[in-house]
């Protein structure tokens, strides 16, 4: 099955080339990202709290999700859609002792 259908919403599987087949992630399409031809080459997808950019044919749609449950697919969101920023991350310990250090050092 070719993934031209896709839409934002479509639950598929993320191709990854460091990952077994049967690893590969579920994913959500968040977003379609159109080429300067206005076709359709790129999506973003959701994935485990990751988002990751991928071309068309590294997504593998769920055939029982597109063609056997027309109904139960969503309805595509608005084109308004923003990433989630990464919350902050505190820093080691190590990294703040050294950090000090430095400081006292300096001073």
């Amino acid at each position: 099955m070719k993934p031209s259908g896709v839409i934002d919403g479509d639950l598929l599987l993320l191709e990854l080339d460091n990952i077994k087949r049967s690893q590969y992630p579920f994913g959500i399409v968040i977003r379609l990202i159109p080429s300067a031809d206005k076709v359709i080459c790129s999506v973003v997808v959701h994935a485990s709290d990751t988002y990751y950019v991928r071309p068309l044919c590294k997504l593998i749609p769920l055939e029982l999700y597109q063609e056997l449950l027309p109904e139960v697919r969503p309805v595509a969101p608005p084109d308004t859609v923003t990433m989630p920023n990464a919350p902050p991350r505190h820093k080691r310990s190590a990294v703040q002792r050294a950090e000090n250090m430095h400081r006292n050092l300096i001073n």
